[in-house]
């Protein structure tokens, strides 16, 4: 699918709080669409910014560095973060007002509050929301913010990561190591859909 070449300040803004703190998990840490589900309370620590114990695809336990990753992005890539605080607050909000067994991202947000029995289907409590909740829920984020809903998917905000990580000029192994990828070779990959895209641009200067 298409990659999220970058995410306007003025759309950035238009997200509601919620909204930018899970899009961020995924623009701005990498984090994979199954694993912004199960990001619970309990994994972020407020005071350094991280999610802490957090188990990535293969079963690895890792720490996702939230803080110095919006730094970098503020130094580097400013237009993409003007103010780190549009991210790192709306996260350390939501860690404060929902209980430690919750998800991080209360994924329900109907008019009505389910059943006891309904609240894990519906993302309540954390470790069983469906990956597809956050497409659904990323579509709807796209035409409040006057985009088209089908434009990408959350897997293209983790792409828009790793090729971000890359115009950065962090290493191939840092990035791999940042993006939780198998091997350098599929981190490769983003790094010739990253010379694409400046290709394209100097073909139109």
């Amino acid at each position: 699918g298409p990659s999220l070449r970058s995410w306007p300040a003025d759309r950035w803004r238009t997200a509601l709080p919620v909204e930018r703190a899970w899009l961020g998990l995924g623009f701005f840490t990498g984090l994979r669409s199954a694993e912004l589900t199960r990001v619970a309370v309990g994994h972020y620590d407020s005071r350094g910014h991280r999610v802490v114990g957090f188990v990535r695809k293969g079963g690895d336990e890792d720490d996702v560095m939230c803080g110095q990753m919006s730094a970098l992005f503020h130094a580097r890539l400013r237009p993409l973060l003007p103010n780190v605080d549009e991210w790192l607050g709306p996260l350390s909000t939501l860690a404060e007002a929902r209980n430690e067994d919750e998800t991080l991202i209360p994924w329900y947000d109907g008019p009505w509050t389910p059943a006891a029995g309904d609240r894990r289907r519906f993302g309540l409590v954390g470790g069983d929301v469906a990956p597809t909740v956050a497409k659904r829920r990323l579509a709807r984020v796209l035409k409040r913010a006057g985009l088209h809903p089908d434009l990408f998917t959350p897997h293209a905000l983790r792409h828009s990561f790793v090729a971000n990580c890359l115009r950065m000029g962090i290493p191939l192994h840092i990035v791999q190591r940042l993006a939780n990828h198998s091997s350098p070779a599929v981190t490769q990959r983003y790094g010739r859909a990253t010379e694409q895209i400046l290709n394209e641009w100097l073909g139109n200067q």
